[in-house]
């Protein structure tokens, strides 16, 4: 489940969703717990990989 979820995120942010909306979208209630669940597969913060491309 987490996993979806954080796939959907990395295509919210690459659209240029900014990082506390995407959190919200994708059913995240924390952001920080969101940044770790989501640096865990991606080795980046939101917003690096956002900055990324």
């Amino acid at each position: 489940m987490c996993n979806y979820r954080l796939k959907r995120a990395t295509q919210l942010l690459r659209a240029g969703v900014p990082v506390s909306e995407t959190v919200s979208r994708v059913g995240f209630e924390s952001r920080a717990y969101f940044s770790k669940c989501f640096r865990e597969p991606y080795q980046l913060s939101p917003s690096d990989f956002m900055m990324q491309g």
